[in-house]
């Protein structure tokens, strides 16, 4: 899982930061064009990532395959985009590989991002989690499962709150 992870982070990062360089130092582009350039990618990978995620929680698409296919368009884009030639003249083929990388990008973060909890034991999670019915209501903060070496006064939890309220 972690190193999972670390394949998906470590290139989109370096995918986040070369593009828009490639922009500038190759084409000539000012910083501003260099980001509107791209945007097919930073558009595409959280579309990507809300598509996978419901695929894998409500349609109960084996999450294995999608990691797959992830990672299938995760290196397709990034191998074509790292064979453009270097010329002065914008190719308008990047933009369609931006959309392949950012989708592979899009599927294996939302799934890296969903599979968490089911790979890390229960008392390795985060001390705070959000119950369904406290995602909205003022009075209900949060819903608090403490860390243990955090005193549990520490904590806001929705009892407290309305006991203060009244």
């Amino acid at each position: 899982m972690h190193s999972h992870a670390f394949l998906v982070g470590f290139p989109f990062t370096v995918a986040i930061i070369s593009i828009p360089q490639r922009f500038q130092t190759v084409h000539g582009s000012s910083p501003w064009e260099a980001g509107v350039r791209l945007l097919p990618l930073t558009v595409v990978t959280p579309v990507a990532t809300g598509v996978v995620s419901t695929l894998t929680t409500k349609l109960k698409f084996p999450p294995f395959y999608t990691l797959l296919i992830g990672s299938a368009l995760q290196i397709v884009g990034l191998g074509l985009l790292s064979a453009l030639p270097i010329a002065p003249t914008i190719s308008p083929a990047q933009y369609g590989y931006q959309v392949v990388m950012g989708l592979g990008f899009g599927i294996n973060l939302g799934l890296v991002l969903l599979m968490a909890p089911f790979v890390v034991d229960q008392h390795d999670l985060g001390g705070f989690h959000l119950s369904p019915m406290s995602a909205f209501p003022p009075t209900e903060l949060l819903i608090a499962q403490p860390w243990p070496w955090v005193p549990s006064t520490s904590f806001v939890s929705s009892a407290a709150l309305s006991a203060s309220a009244s």
